[in-house]
């Protein structure tokens, strides 16, 4: 009997924590992401050709010229999650999720590398979530090169994902923390990590693992569930990831621009 009331009590523990845990864990969001290039690559001039009689006869197009294509939209994914800026409610994530902050180095086997193939134009689009909910307006920090916040254009969305409060402390070595994100699947996941080093002058700091692609733009939690930065870039050979660090103040410098300008542009 007391074996029964000790194992019902350990389930009652058991429950408890979990629910507890599950109370410190924030809901974050997927975010997709689709970009259509318009590039040119040289194509190779036709060599001379022979007639029938032996006698050569130059090609109307020796030279190598110069050919425009478009490449149809590619679809990538990442994570986003909230805070509160001023009374409202914004989303983060990693800039180059949106593209921002990066160009392709091949489109359709043409190398870019301004030899070989020239990228013209980037027309990009954000959805939210599997409701696809389009990102309206994007803001920049200056000193937080691969982090971007966003408002979606739909005023009244189904969202779950709250806005988590930033850490008032700075995170130190040795300190155990919790990634959060999408990593390249359709359900949250969070993996616990060790801070290795804190940059704090610089901004940033780096985890003891690597994670998957798809939780960039994901939050990095402290035991009580308040966020110390984003996901910022993961280094499967080195086994870390780096995470931009998130304060008060740089909050206080996000600066809007609307998404189809910020998402789309010329390339020189």
């Amino acid at each position: 009997m007391k074996q029964f009331q000790t194992l019902a009590i350990w389930t009652v523990v058991c429950a408890v924590s979990i629910a507890a845990l599950a109370e410190q864990i924030p809901e974050t969001g997927l975010l997709f992401t689709g970009l259509t290039y318009r590039y040119s690559y040289l194509q190779p001039g036709l060599e001379p050709s022979r007639s029938w009689f032996g006698c050569s006869r130059q090609s109307s197009r020796a030279k190598p010229t110069w050919v425009a294509k478009s490449c149809s939209e590619a679809l990538s994914q990442g994570t986003y999650w909230a805070v509160m800026i001023g009374g409202d409610k914004v989303y983060i994530t990693a800039a180059h999720v949106l593209g921002l902050n990066t160009t392709p180095t091949e489109i359709n086997g043409v190398k870019i590398d301004n030899e070989h193939g020239k990228l013209l134009f980037v027309k990009g689009r954000a959805y939210m979530g599997t409701l696809a909910y389009t990102v309206e307006q994007v803001g920049r920090v200056p000193s937080l090169d691969d982090v971007a916040f966003f408002r979606p254009h739909e005023k009244n969305i189904v969202d779950k994902v709250g806005a988590i409060p930033l850490a008032s402390n700075a995170p130190v070595s040795g300190e155990r923390v919790s990634v959060v994100g999408f990593p390249g699947t359709a359900y949250q996941q969070l993996t616990e990590m060790v801070v290795t080093s804190v940059h704090e002058t610089e901004g940033f700091m780096i985890l003891n693992q690597p994670v998957d692609p798809g939780c960039s733009g994901g939050v990095v939690i402290d035991a009580a569930g308040r966020a110390y930065g984003v996901v910022a870039n993961t280094d499967a050979k080195n086994k870390q990831t780096t995470v931009l660090r998130l304060t008060r103040d740089s909050l206080q410098q996000v600066r809007w621009t609307e998404a189809k300008t910020t998402l789309s542009h010329k390339f020189d």
